[in-house]
């Protein structure tokens, strides 16, 4: 092969210094080298891994590692921001648990009277009670007198106070 060498006495083999298999005996080349894929050397080490997680740099995946998150993502190899739902709502926004389809969720119901015609409306009530007071539903001409005993005092405030929800002692 016109290399100085009598064919004889070649040996073949990878000449390539820079080869995973190169062969310092080998003095005719024969197309056999092979060599380290890029990022790691001919043991399959990982070159560069700045954070120690035997996961090589070039492979990293960054994304959210909780799984209970929004943006949960199973294939992250490197910690990033999760988002979460907001309390009772799963992640699309919607009620974990609303058993009147009302678009309230139930942890955030407010019992009340819901009548704004009732003397004790709650404008705040999201949950009838069933509670509501009318001035029709008193005997007295006043109608404040909530025990009907013809005068307007503690015990009304207090029947009034309860049917809101709110008790005194």
């Amino acid at each position: 092969d016109q290399d100085g060498i009598c064919d004889a006495f070649e040996v073949a083999g990878c000449t390539d210094s820079s080869a995973c298999n190169y062969d310092s005996d080998a003095s005719d080349d024969d197309d056999s080298c092979s060599y380290a894929s890029i990022g790691y050397d001919c043991n399959g080490d990982c070159l560069f891994d700045d954070d120690n997680d035997q996961i090589c740099d070039q492979d990293e995946v960054t994304g959210c590692q909780d799984a209970s998150a929004c943006n949960y993502d199973s294939t992250a190899t490197d910690a990033a921001y999760c988002d979460y739902a907001a309390s009772g709502y799963d992640c699309a926004g919607n009620c974990i648990a609303d058993e009147d389809q009302d678009g309230i969720c139930d942890a955030f119901e407010v019992a009340g009277c819901v009548d704004p015609a009732a003397i004790n409306y709650q404008p705040l009530a999201t949950d009838s009670t069933e509670t509501c007071l009318y001035p029709e539903d008193f005997e007295s001409d006043c109608i404040f007198d909530v025990s009907n005993d013809g005068f307007v005092g503690t015990a009304d405030l207090l029947l009034f106070l309860s049917s809101m929800g709110s008790t005194c002692d």
